[in-house]
């Protein structure tokens, strides 16, 4: 019985199907590969059956608590924990495998502290030109936050200090300069505005807050400047040396981790995968 043109060309394929993958089988490469004849659909059966075929999910959490906990209940051989901590963000992943046993990476824990309210309220003003009745709002609003110093180094009450940002007045204030000398003499004249009893006024701000959930109260030093360039003054709070406080936030929260995990077989490393 002779055979047509196209059971002939699917018989050639088939054969050489077969040589491909006996020669694929002999060779050790890095990723397992297989010859399919073209149109062949793969179907996955994991959806029909009774179990996953692996652990799959993604926690994500604010809190650096059941970060911790989750992060312990499901440690194993091969987890890894990634901090960044100029974002304030960890991540765990706990199907990392090994070297010599990789595994898919499905499984994995994130955490991303975040700022509080108090802390969003101090960089919110940090470095901003206020009007004395919003300067004097603040710190009305935060007073259980706030110690006030003025220029002399003597605390205020914060109503005494709402009460002086909110009564700041300006005046413009001439001199007069005169020079002799054995060969003429000269005078000039020149004018300045400053703030009214300065030695009043609030001079620094300690503004004490969490700054983020999870981390240990910290101090802020903010300095009050009064300007004078407009028809009306304006109050200027600048938190003082702010990167450098950073910069330790940034270590607490890598050592509160570090610290978490120091019984656990979890490693940390300070980066991203």
């Amino acid at each position: 019985m002779s055979m047509t043109k196209e059971a002939i060309q699917h018989l050639e394929k088939t054969v050489l199907l077969a040589g491909v993958n006996a020669s694929l089988a002999e060779v050790k490469a890095q990723s397992p590969l297989i010859a399919l004849p073209e149109g062949v659909k793969l179907s996955d059966l994991e959806g029909h059956m009774e179990h996953r075929t692996s652990y799959r999910f993604n926690f994500q959490t604010k809190s650096i608590k059941d970060f911790g906990e989750y992060c312990k209940e499901f440690d194993k051989e091969g987890a890894k924990c990634f901090v960044n901590s100029d974002r304030m963000y960890a991540e765990t992943i706990f199907d990392l495998g090994t070297e010599d046993k990789p595994l898919h990476q499905r499984h994995n824990s994130k955490l991303q502290l975040d700022k509080t309210a108090a802390f969003k309220a101090i960089l919110c003003v940090n470095g901003d030109h206020m009007s004395q009745k919003a300067a004097a709002n603040f710190v009305e609003d935060w007073a259980d936050n706030i110690k006030v110093v003025n220029s002399d180094g003597e605390p205020m009450t914060n109503s005494q200090a709402a009460k002086q940002l909110r009564e700041i007045t300006i005046e413009q204030v001439s001199n007069r300069d005169s020079k002799v000398s054995d060969f003429g003499e000269s005078m000039s004249e020149f004018e300045k505005i400053e703030a009214k009893n300065q030695d009043k006024i609030p001079a620094t701000i300690d503004f004490t807050c969490q700054p983020y959930h999870g981390l240990a109260n910290r101090a802020f030093t903010v300095r009050v400047s009064i300007l004078t360039g407009g028809q009306k003054p304006e109050i200027c709070f600048r938190i003082i040396k702010l990167e450098a406080q950073e910069e330790d936030m940034a270590e607490e929260f890598k050592e509160i981790l570090v610290e978490m995990f120091k019984d656990s077989e979890l490693k940390t490393f300070i980066g991203e995968s």
